[in-house]
């Protein structure tokens, strides 16, 4: 997808939209999680099951579940 994309150009609408205040994340660097506190804003949760589709643990990013596991 990547390649695919390499070179194209945005017409001025869409380059209007993606930037600046009218981008949702604009001057967004952290969000509140209800259970963790700040997060990154861009942080993605992450749940564990077990094999018998049971939830084991909830991370707050994919970086919390990788020093878990």
């Amino acid at each position: 997808m990547s390649e695919a994309h390499t070179g194209k150009l945005f017409s001025d609408d869409t380059r209007a939209k993606l930037s600046g205040e009218n981008n949702p994340m604009f001057g967004r660097t952290e969000a509140l999680h209800p259970m963790y506190g700040k997060v990154a804003a861009n942080a993605m949760t992450v749940n564990v099951y077990s094999l018998d589709n049971v939830l084991v643990q909830t991370f707050s990013s994919k970086a919390a579940c990788g020093e878990w596991l």
